[in-house]
């Protein structure tokens, strides 16, 4: 691999799926898996750049929908940085269709959703240092 193939994304994206392996989640849930994927390094990037903007495009989300996803991130943390658990919990499942359309060209992500799937958010948000409340 060279510096074309491994960077802080990658990275970030091979952390999240090793905790996800760690916490027993890898074995169910493809789709569910690669959505939080996408998600948390959202969020990290958002969290990370507060005070320089947005921080990230919205890479989860279709260019179709982008500006709804995009106003959801922005509208999920306070002022000051912090994430605003109770929004975020209560919205974010709406756009697993968005993501999968998305990446329709990409067969491990078509899997169908599993319904109350534990993403185990919280305890990603801790490991990632994502804060909230």
């Amino acid at each position: 691999l060279d510096s074309k193939h491994v960077n802080i994304e990658t990275l970030l994206a091979e952390t999240i799926h090793a905790a996800q392996d760690y916490l027993g989640m890898a074995d169910k849930g493809l789709s569910n898996l690669e959505f939080q994927e996408h998600v948390l390094k959202d969020l990290y990037n958002i969290q990370s750049l507060i005070q320089k903007g947005i921080g990230n495009n919205g890479s989860t989300i279709s260019t179709s929908n982008n500006e709804s996803y995009i106003e959801f991130l922005r509208n999920i943390f306070y002022t000051n940085g912090i994430l605003d658990l109770n929004k975020f919990l209560m919205n974010i499942g709406s756009f697993f269709d968005e993501f999968q359309k998305n990446y329709k060209k990409s067969n491990s992500y078509q899997e169908t959703e599993i319904n109350n799937f534990n993403y185990n958010w919280i305890r990603f948000f801790d490991i990632l240092g994502i804060q909230y409340k």
